[in-house]
């Protein structure tokens, strides 16, 4: 009777990317980045009570925690960041506008990256922002964006970033705009 009564939960950590862009990996200055490729994972739960279902939403992976708490009607602190997807798995309710993802990477910890970097994403599922800060000698910083319309360019080939046009540059106001408050959070932590 053990079937009945378990819950099941199969993710990934990350995905990598095999020469798209000249970048090999997951993520790093000069190894890869975060495309799709990368961040785009999988993520299958299996419910008892639940007939299998394919759902199309924005998830985290700090959402697995509370959707598991979700299903064991487990109330869920207002500290945790992540949110339950079962209204997303349930009823194909976006819990998402937009989701977030960061990380560093030091030379000193894996010798496969030959710069220290910072790499960010926003996304939505129209649009994308990629912001990578690369630290460079004598406390110098080069910042390299990318900007990505999925809906049109699904395999992120196209950084229309700098292009010239009224919508592009709305999405491109509005999704820096995000990523940066999304990224205030960290520094309050650092200084709370």
């Amino acid at each position: 009777g053990l079937w009945d009564n378990t819950i099941i939960v199969f993710t990934s950590e990350h995905g990598d990317i095999f020469g798209k862009h000249g970048r090999f990996e997951r993520g790093g200055s000069l190894t890869g980045t975060f495309y799709d490729d990368v961040v785009h994972v999988p993520l299958i739960i299996y419910h008892p009570k639940l007939k299998p279902k394919r759902v199309n939403g924005l998830a985290q992976s700090m959402d697995i925690m509370p959707t598991v708490l979700d299903f064991l009607s487990i109330p869920i602190s207002n500290l945790i960041q992540g949110k339950g997807l079962l209204p997303l798995i349930v009823n194909n309710t976006d819990i998402h506008n937009f989701i977030f993802g960061g990380s560093l990477y030091s030379t000193h910890e894996n010798i496969l990256v030959n710069r220290s970097s910072r790499i960010e994403f926003v996304r939505s599922k129209e649009w994308k922002l990629i912001r990578e800060e690369l630290f460079l000698d004598n406390n110098i910083t080069e910042e390299k964006y990318e900007l990505y319309l999925l809906t049109q360019d699904p395999g992120e080939l196209d950084n229309i970033y700098f292009k010239q046009d009224l919508k592009i540059e709305k999405f491109r106001t509005e999704l820096k705009g995000k990523l940066f408050k999304w990224l205030e959070q960290f520094d309050k932590i650092k200084q709370g």
